[in-house]
């Protein structure tokens, strides 16, 4: 008589995560995974592009982006003169996610196959939106220092070498590496997604980065908002 059972996809992923002792058992592991993954996909809706979003520390992380994000553009806008003016921030903005994640928007919206409108730090993992952050708020810190001691703005060749000396500062390394991990595990493991120039920061994921999306911490950002409301409240009251 042949037994049947059901397995949550928690169970699944956990069978899944014992099978590593021989070469078979590496094969049914990953054959396990393809399967989880394309659960994963259905139980986005179709789409793992904003599946970053049911991490718990998604919301916040990505709050705080924005504020240092305006930060950023300000910066740019008072402290730096560019003959291509319109073209300013974006120019900019691609060096900051070359730094993070070695890809400018136009790559990474490739590789995700993202639509013209959709936007590039809502399908961002916490980690590197917090690097991202991180950034930000130095290079803008910088470009006022540099600015008001020269008293004028910079020329683009000035603000490139406030880019890259911050990029270098030991500071931001471990931030960076953490970044680099996440996006290129995470979007191997849940998207299907291989970034080639971040290739040799994949490492296997284990039950514990399945669960931060689709364990019971891991929900909706609508419903994450809805669960937060007076704490985004009291945070925008600041």
């Amino acid at each position: 008589m042949t037994r049947q059972g059901l397995f949550t996809v928690k169970t699944f992923l956990n069978l899944a995560m014992l099978l590593n002792d021989s070469e078979r058992a590496k094969q049914l592991r990953s054959l396990m995974l393809n399967i989880a993954t394309n659960t994963i996909t259905r139980l986005a809706g179709g789409n793992t592009k904003y599946i970053n979003q049911r991490d718990e520390k998604f919301l916040l992380a990505s709050y705080y982006n924005e504020n240092y994000n305006r930060k950023f553009r300000d910066a740019l806008k008072n402290y730096v003169t560019d003959k291509t003016d319109r073209a300013k921030y974006p120019n900019y903005n691609d060096k900051v996610y070359k730094v993070i994640f070695r890809e400018n928007a136009a790559d990474y919206k490739r590789l995700l196959e993202l639509s013209k409108n959709d936007k590039v730090r809502e399908t961002l993992y916490a980690e590197v939106l917090s690097a991202i952050s991180s950034f930000e708020n130095t290079v803008a810190e910088e470009l006022k220092k540099k600015s008001l001691q020269l008293g004028r703005t910079l020329t683009r060749d000035e603000t490139d070498e406030v880019f890259e000396n911050t990029a270098k500062h030991p500071s931001f390394e471990p931030q960076v590496e953490l970044a680099r991990r996440n996006m290129a595990s995470l979007d191997n493991g849940l998207r299907n997604k291989q970034h080639e120039h971040l290739s040799e920061y994949i490492y296997p994921l284990n039950k514990d980065d399945y669960e931060r999306f689709l364990g019971e911490k891991s929900k909706a950002l609508t419903d994450r908002i809805n669960d937060n409301l007076k704490m985004l409240k009291r945070l925008k009251d600041k």
